[in-house]
């Protein structure tokens, strides 16, 4: 479908006015790159940050290759500091520890 245009002053700039027909077979967001080719300006799709990222999350959970690969490290504070360090919190904040379903625990509201 090709469609023969002019090169227009735009301010201090220039630019090709493209026709609605081109952009709605085109399928291009807002945001674009352009390249230059010998001869040629070449207009692509700008691709998105983690653009395809769900995509890929749910192929390597289907695989089973979602799982951690290290066990987190445990250590003192992890085994007994924390929960002092949760007590002493919740004690200053005059908020209730509750146990959560899953394992270890949250906060409730203040009171």
């Amino acid at each position: 479908m090709p469609v023969t245009t002019r090169i227009v002053r735009i301010g201090k700039s220039r630019g090709i006015r493209v026709p609605r027909a081109l952009l709605d077979v085109a399928d291009l967001p807002e945001e674009v790159v352009l390249e230059v080719e010998a001869g040629r300006l070449v207009v692509t799709a700008a691709r998105t940050t983690r653009a395809g990222w769900a995509e890929a999350a749910q192929r390597m959970h289907a695989a089973g290759d979602d799982r951690l690969l290290d066990q987190p490290p445990t250590n003192a504070f992890d085994e007994e500091e924390w929960e002092r360090s949760l007590k002493t919190v919740a004690m200053a904040f005059r908020i209730q520890v509750v146990p959560a379903r899953s394992s270890g625990r949250r906060l409730k509201g203040a009171r």
